[in-house]
Formats: structure tokens, sequence, C-alpha cells
């Protein structure tokens, strides 16, 4: 059971697809995600993880980072 985590910045704002094989993984890299990139001080938001056509999904977004 393995996900994984894309980022594609646009401008200030991080687009973010977590996605994998297994629900809990894609649920677990969320989770980690959001340990890195906390709501309050980057506004991360994230979808309901989701099935698709090879797997589920997970669409998000955050501020970027200043640093």
């Amino acid at each position: 059971m393995s996900a994984w985590v894309k980022e594609e910045t646009r401008g200030g704002v991080v687009h973010v697809e977590a996605g994998g094989d297994d629900r809990r993984a894609v649920q677990a890299a969320v989770s980690d995600y959001l340990r890195r990139w906390p709501p309050a001080g980057y506004d991360t938001r994230f979808g309901t993880v989701a099935r698709s056509g090879d797997g589920f999904r997970a669409v998000g977004s955050r501020l970027r980072s200043c640093d």
C-alpha cells in the first residue's frame, strides 16, 4: 500500500493531488501533508478521498510558502 503526492505551483497557490491504490494509504498521505503544511498557516484544504479510474485520489491546495 503506497501513495504519492504531487504539487504544482501556480502563482501564490500550490495545487496538490494525492493518489494511490488504497484509500487508507491516500488518507495517510493527506494527513502527513496536513501536518507539514497546516491549515492554520497555509490555508491547506483537501477534498474527500474518492475512487478514480486507477485507484483513489484527493485534490487540494495551499498557499505558497515564502521560504
